[in-house]
């Protein structure tokens, strides 16, 4: 079994959101995760969106640092924190896999509440990302995050994951956002920018 990152607390049709495992380390922004929703069937998705609040609303974090304790010996000072803040994140789904292959269309339910999120291994990665129809979906999601760097964060995760045929991916992807794209330049810049995986 693959790696749990988080456990569902809300979840629709188009997307859910997940409580993190780890304070201060959702999975990363346009990363690939999946959910089970049944025997050997898996619902995917894009991370979208990440953030660390306080659990109750109503009580404000506080500077907690000193001269001689910051960064992370304020989490060594004050274990507390961790039952007093809280990570989540967002992940639009982008496909599915109900018997054979995966397929790049939305599952036909919502994964379940208080399912785990789980990490992709590096075979799934590249039998979903073979065909790039899931770049479709995920451009027209409504997010926080500005759609062209969620776009870009994919193309940069993926580029990593698929290790030596990245770079043919790369290419084809890049190809497949700049007709997605095309009748907003700034955006489709934004993306092409973003995305060199020389810089």
């Amino acid at each position: 079994m693959t790696e749990r990152l988080g456990e569902i607390i809300e979840t629709n049709s188009f997307f859910f959101v997940a409580e993190s495992f780890t304070l201060n380390r959702p999975p990363a922004l346009g990363e690939l995760v999946k959910v089970p929703t049944g025997a050997e069937e898996w619902a995917y998705a894009v991370v979208t969106y990440g953030e660390t609040a306080a659990i109750d609303p109503g009580r404000q974090p506080v500077r907690r640092s000193k001269a001689d304790a910051y960064d992370e010996a304020v989490y060594t000072e004050h274990p507390e924190l961790e039952h007093l803040l809280r990570t989540m994140f967002t992940a639009v789904l982008v496909g599915q896999k109900a018997g054979g292959g995966p397929s790049q269309r939305l599952p036909d339910h919502p994964p379940p509440m208080h399912y785990s999120v789980h990490r992709c291994d590096p075979f799934e990665v590249t039998q979903f990302v073979r065909k790039l129809l899931y770049l479709r979906t995920l451009a027209s999601a409504q997010m926080l995050t500005p759609v062209e760097q969620v776009l870009a964060a994919n193309l940069r995760w993926t580029y990593r994951a698929l290790g030596e045929t990245g770079r043919e991916w790369l290419d084809g992807a890049a190809l497949e956002v700049a007709a997605l794209l095309q009748q907003d330049v700034e955006k489709l810049l934004g993306v092409l920018y973003a995305v060199d995986p020389e810089a």
